[in-house]
């Protein structure tokens, strides 16, 4: 967020048959189309973010040496 307080409104440009098929999917939400894009972009922000967390915690295991802090929270191993 850009820390402003009320929403940006902006033109959006889409090919008339998307428009279409969003707008036939809002109806069968019972949504605005407005609300409907705000929820898919809202949708995919959440996934790239996601994403994004999981790449950078891939990392941070990836690079966890033996004998690190990170090791020593590690669980015993069953016998």
């Amino acid at each position: 967020m850009t820390g402003d307080k009320h929403p940006t409104s902006f033109p959006l440009r889409l090919s008339p048959s998307l428009r279409n098929a969003a707008l036939r999917f809002a109806k069968q939400d019972n949504v605005s189309l407005n609300h409907f894009i705000s929820m898919a972009v809202a949708e995919k922000v959440s996934r790239m973010e996601q994403a994004e967390w999981l790449k950078n915690r891939q990392r941070q295991v990836m690079e966890r040496k033996p004998g690190s802090e990170f090791a020593s929270q590690s669980l015993p191993l069953r016998k």
